[in-house]
């Protein structure tokens, strides 16, 4: 599958992940960042497969966009799907297969979209995703790492009221997307069955 360029979201994920891991090492919650730089060149299935060797209970991706209506989580879904063109020219339909990690994604998707909602001051709704008529890109509603996930896997968009995606993030549109997400991955670890610990 085919993916395009982030511009400045980039950096600023990789930023907003650095001070979310250390947010969530102050209440004991270790993490496993799948990417070490920018120009780290991973592949899906590379992240995929680090987040599986290291026992994650959740794989997080973190995405900003333009249009401060924008924020969202996309949980996996049972059914959900991309299709398109493979490398030799045959029309393609992976769909993801997995009830109970759909329902765990859907459940712990939940739990941080009400916490970013809160602290972000503007409601970060579940939904699906879509990339119809986002040429390169394989038509569908799931993001490809998700699809791809073998652990409960939730991606956050921030919407951006001035820039986002590609354009950037102010810091103060950064500060309330870090508030956020760590909120809500502490709250989803302490509510996990494969956490211990967490609160007590």
């Amino acid at each position: 599958m085919i993916d395009y360029p982030n511009g400045d979201e980039d950096a600023d994920a990789l930023e907003i992940t650095r001070a979310v891991e250390s947010r969530l090492a102050l209440v004991g919650i270790g993490t496993e960042v799948l990417k070490s730089s920018v120009d780290d060149d991973v592949t899906y299935r590379e992240r995929v497969d680090r987040a599986s060797a290291a026992g994650t209970f959740m794989g997080v991706s973190i995405h900003t966009t333009s249009g401060a209506e924008q924020s969202a989580i996309f949980p996996q879904r049972q059914g959900g799907y991309r299709a398109g063109t493979d490398a030799g020219g045959e029309h393609r339909t992976v769909t993801f297969d997995d009830p109970q990690m759909a329902a765990e994604s859907q459940r712990l998707s939940g739990v941080v979209a009400g916490a970013r909602s809160v602290l972000e001051g503007g409601e970060v709704p579940v939904r699906d995703n879509s990339f119809s008529g986002r040429e390169p890109l394989w038509e569908g509603n799931l993001p490809v790492i998700s699809l791809i996930a073998e652990t409960p896997w939730i991606y956050n968009e921030f919407g951006s009221a001035t820039g986002g995606g590609a354009d950037g993030l102010t810091a103060a549109e950064k500060e309330r997307y870090i508030d956020g997400l760590s909120a809500g991955l502490i709250a989803a670890a302490a509510t996990s069955p494969a956490c211990t610990g967490i609160g007590s």
